[in-house]
């Protein structure tokens, strides 16, 4: 549920899809059979049940799909025939050595034991309280309701000390793993909501293990949670979890502690003459190299992440719900980028444009044919002019099929833009303008993800891809 439109692409190929929301992916374009002209895309060549739901995106890898199921299962299938090449867990305990884990494993067991001790002495202090209104200021159960009260703190410390090392039961619609994987020509990266981030070669084979902590508590936009994906940019693995972390992909160790995270949105890259920088949602530009922030105030995404094209940034978005519940307009700004010296880079606000729409936005903006691209929450899209930000509406491709919330990224392939709904529904704008039904597939909250002439689609129950050989 998540895919833009559009009009003619002259000449470009978008080379690194669309950034989704905290269901975040990152595809790429391609030359060759544009799947817009695929007649129909209901003779998949592979389907491949998975052993739960995600809301992550695959990414392609040495030759497979690879992807997340709830709540830390990672795998891996061919890409040509969707057979299990591997899979692995992204639990607490992988990051420990032998001997850690017999000691994690008896003190797991001890907050088991505390958990349901905590149960029996709150019945046994409720018990006493109400005996003590019946006989106020009897000695006795005073000294009786003192000690129930030290030994339920102690149990309640033991077992809240614990928590952030476990994996409890699912978080609703967010779940573990709402993080898309990242991948380099070596390393198939995960980050899972546990905090817990590894690296594996293409056999599945651990390389490294570590602990971010905890997920920042409460989000930024929602309750529980976190989703905002890895990535890799000039030799580090950047994680986003909890604070903005850069780590040694090869080893896992630490190489800066930047600002603290709490968006689902995943960080921008830009390279900005001999200067990389990152942008968050919360409107941190950060220097890559090594954490430091150099401005603040860019933007204020909830769920979304910024885009970035050539030297401009684009924030679209905001607020979401809260934004429209107390009539604040969303926007969209755009900022312009410069080296102003080594390593400094400054931000310029080119334009800021009120966003027509009613609708909250969870998707990032695609780019295709000179503009952006953006879906609401109800699959409305809108065409922004990157030079002027002027706003036009397009409508939603998807009509009355549009069951279910927007939350995955428009994607932009061969000129063609795909948009696609909670409930499968799913429309592409060919590069004439011509908006093509496709049709309704299973429930999916990930963004497509395209490799040559084929198609990968990551429902919650199904791995499935279209085109290739049969």
């Amino acid at each position: 549920m998540m895919r833009l439109l559009l009009s003619a692409l002259v000449g470009f190929l978008w080379s690194s899809v669309a950034t989704a929301s905290e269901f975040r992916n990152a595809g790429v374009a391609y030359e060759g059979h544009s799947p817009a002209q695929w007649k129909a895309l209901t003779d998949a060549t592979w389907k491949v049940p998975t052993s739960s739901w995600s809301n992550s995106s695959p990414v392609m890898f040495a030759g497979m799909v690879c992807g997340l199921s709830e709540p830390t299962t990672v795998w891996c299938l061919d890409a040509a025939t969707g057979r299990t090449r591997w899979t692995a867990t992204n639990d607490y305990s992988d990051t420990l050595s032998a001997d850690e884990r017999v000691s994690f494993a008896a003190r797991r067991e001890q907050a088991v034991v505390a958990e349901k001790d905590v149960a029996g002495l709150q019945a046994q202090y409720g018990a006493a309280r109400r005996a003590l209104r019946a006989a106020p200021g009897d000695a006795a159960i005073t000294a009786q309701i003192a000690a129930l009260s030290s030994k339920l703190a102690s149990a309640r410390a033991l077992v809240d000390g614990f928590a952030p090392f476990l994996t409890p039961p699912n978080r609703e619609i967010i779940g573990y793993t709402t993080h898309t994987p990242a991948s380099d020509s070596a390393r198939l990266y995960v980050l899972t909501g546990n905090g817990v981030v590894s690296a594996f070669d293409p056999s599945g084979k651990r390389l490294w293990s570590r602990w971010a902590g905890p997920a920042a508590k409460p989000p930024r936009g929602y309750m529980v949670g976190s989703g905002a994906s890895l990535v890799v940019v000039d030799g580090m693995l950047i994680v986003p979890h909890a604070q903005l972390l850069a780590l040694d992909p090869a080893t896992g160790r630490e190489l800066w502690r930047s600002v603290p995270y709490a968006d689902f949105g995943t960080p921008a890259v830009a390279h900005v003459g001999h200067t990389t920088v990152l942008l968050t949602p919360s409107g941190e530009l950060v220097r890559a190299v090594d954490g430091y922030v150099l401005s603040k105030g860019l933007g204020d995404l909830w769920f979304a992440g910024p885009q970035v094209i050539g030297n401009d940034v684009f924030y679209v978005g905001g607020h979401a719900e809260h934004q429209i519940e107390t009539g604040q307009p969303l926007h969209a700004v755009s900022w312009r980028l410069a080296e102003v010296g080594p390593g400094d880079v400054r931000a310029t606000k080119r334009w800021d444009q009120i966003l027509p729409t009613k609708e909250p936005l969870y998707t990032s903006p695609a780019f295709a044919a000179g503009a952006l691209f953006s879906v609401d929450r109800g699959a409305n899209v809108w065409r922004i002019d990157p030079a002027t930000g002027a706003v036009t509406d397009l409508g939603t491709v998807l009509g009355k099929q549009a069951l279910g919330l927007v939350y995955s990224s428009p994607v932009s392939v061969d000129g063609s833009l795909w948009i696609s709904s909670e409930s499968g529904a799913l429309g592409v704008i060919t590069p004439q303008g011509q908006a093509k039904d496709m049709g309704v597939w299973e429930p999916l909250r990930s963004t497509l993800v395209f490799d040559r002439d084929r198609l990968f689609v990551r429902t919650l129950d199904h791995v499935l891809c279209f085109g290739g050989a049969k």
